[in-house]
């Protein structure tokens, strides 16, 4: 009926817009954390080029004396000039970094142009290699964009049905039974026996029928059901292509988590083995072993180490939460996973309690 097919209408119109509200939620939060690993990434980056300019000042000062004593030349203290000028403006590009990483951050948080967003409490979070999420067997068919899209190919399969139904005939049934006395002359002998035989009648006629009633033309009809079913049809595949992106995209994060942490590992080793290679170089320098050329050369390929490094950390942090919103869950666990003492915890637990930050957390999940 007609009032049945709105209603239905509007309960999968209603899944449809909690789930698209979902998926809206999943990715502002990726686009914001993101952005976040970013601006986190630029902070270690300064760090880390302020600890390298400290290093070509001392070695600056170093061969500055070497040059008073005429243990060094005027190359190899043009060399150390210029491995710390080449160091300020390394500095200089980090800040920058830095200003752009932290007005992207603030135009996703919607905060003024002018705001400098300083990161906190990012060191353990940046340290801590998590493992996956597990994913279940119908995890993809839970994901919000598949939810959406099979409300919205169910709401079509209802207006296919509809218009389909519009273009069948109509069948009436129709049934009639007459009794009649025959009021002759070898009938009852008086009224109050005619009457008592009224279940007994002289003459009972019984008809049924059956209409068909079959519209003729109806151009406006038909159109109108051709374009449904084809819509029907699109949103079925547009159902299937959904589930097929999202497998992909799936499987594009692990690999990009798994890619990330092998990298990180690679990364790890060569910044160790740099500042190992670093330090043996100064120790040479003393000794006139390694001249400043060399020794710049050192200094560089451990800046370079160390920012390649910190960028490695943040990619796992990013992957991570991309693997969380491909799997169709970043609004349940971005809280969740950023809370890690019980006091954290049990704020939000209250929060869920409350409601006041449902949409964030797992429905009933008791933290």
């Amino acid at each position: 009926s007609t009032p049945a097919l709105a209603r239905s209408r509007a309960v999968l119109a209603r899944e449809a817009a909690a789930s698209e509200i979902k998926s809206v939620t999943n990715q502002t939060l990726l686009d914001v954390d993101a952005a976040y690993w970013t601006m986190v990434e630029s902070a270690l980056a300064v760090q880390a080029v302020r600890q390298s300019l400290n290093a070509a000042e001392d070695m600056f000062d170093a061969t500055q004396r070497l040059y008073n004593s005429r243990s060094a030349n005027n190359y190899d203290l043009a060399q150390a000039e210029l491995t710390l000028a080449n160091t300020r403006a390394r500095e200089q590009q980090a800040w920058s970094d830095y200003l752009r990483a932290s007005d992207s951050l603030a135009f996703l948080l919607d905060m003024p142009a002018s705001s400098l967003i300083v990161p906190s409490g990012f060191s353990e979070l940046i340290a801590l290699d998590e493992a996956p999420s597990p994913a279940a067997a119908d995890a993809l068919v839970e994901h919000p964009d598949y939810q959406s899209a099979k409300a919205l190919n169910e709401s079509a399969g209802l207006d296919n049905q509809a218009g389909r139904q519009g273009l069948r005939p109509d069948l009436t049934l129709e049934a009639e039974l007459q009794f009649r006395q025959s009021n002759q002359v070898f009938g009852y002998k008086s009224f109050s026996d005619s009457l008592s035989s009224v279940f007994d009648p002289d003459i009972s006629t019984q008809r049924i029928g059956l209409n068909y009633t079959l519209p003729l033309g109806q151009r406006g009809l038909k159109a109108n059901s051709r374009a449904l079913e084809a819509a029907h049809k699109q949103s079925t595949l547009q159902l299937t292509a959904t589930a097929n992106a999202l497998q992909g995209k799936l499987s594009s994060a692990k690999a990009r988590l798994e890619g990330a942490r092998i990298n990180a590992g690679y990364a790890a080793e060569a910044n160790r083995l740099a500042e190992l290679s670093y330090e043996k170089a100064l120790e040479q320098q003393r000794g006139r072993q390694v001249r400043e050329y060399e020794l710049s050369g050192q200094h560089a390929r451990l800046l370079e180490a160390r920012l390649a490094y910190i960028a490695a950390l943040a990619e796992i942090k990013r992957a991570e939460t991309a693997l969380l919103e491909a799997q169709g869950v970043l609004h349940e666990k971005y809280a969740e996973r950023l809370t890690r003492s019980n006091v954290e915890q049990w704020r939000l637990s209250r929060l869920q309690d409350s409601g006041a930050f449902s949409v964030f957390l797992p429905g009933g999940k008791d933290l």
